[in-house]
């Protein structure tokens, strides 16, 4: 006598070990990478200068690990910067600096505006000049 029990259980095995690979390459395809980094936002450094031809400015900001920073402003200034700190990082920036956005950075999605601030070290003219940074002033802020 033949034993359909057994055979209905390998089918059965068989169906379901095929339906995980289907389920699981089109979960994968639908999800997209499970390492993917945390999502992010934007925060902005923000500069209030008193003199239209700054050349140079050298600041910290403090309150989490930066990765990396990207200019806005279209006339090319390059951006410099190192971690001094588990949370404070020294930022130059070297172009046509002007009052408004200096550089944005991310950061994950739990992090507040209010925990980072910024300071500025110094400020050079565009013949390298020191300036006093009296009347500067830099914050972080959400665009």
């Amino acid at each position: 006598m033949i034993d359909h029990r057994r055979g209905a259980g390998t089918w059965i095995k068989q169906w379901s070990s095929i339906c995980l690979v289907v389920g699981c390459g089109a979960l994968l395809a639908c999800g997209g990478d499970p390492t993917e980094a945390v999502e992010s936002r934007e925060f902005v450094v923000s500069l209030t200068s008193p003199n239209p031809s700054d050349g140079a400015i050298l600041f910290s900001i403090s309150g989490g690990v930066i990765a990396e920073f990207r200019t806005l402003a279209t006339s090319g200034p390059q951006v410099h910067f190192r971690s001094t700190g588990p949370t404070t990082t020294r930022v130059a920036v070297f172009g046509n600096i002007a009052t408004g956005g200096l550089v944005s950075f991310e950061v994950s999605l739990g992090e507040r505006v209010q925990d980072y601030s910024a300071e500025i070290l110094q400020v050079a003219d565009r013949d390298n000049v020191l300036r006093s940074i009296s009347g500067y002033t830099i914050e972080v802020i959400e665009p």
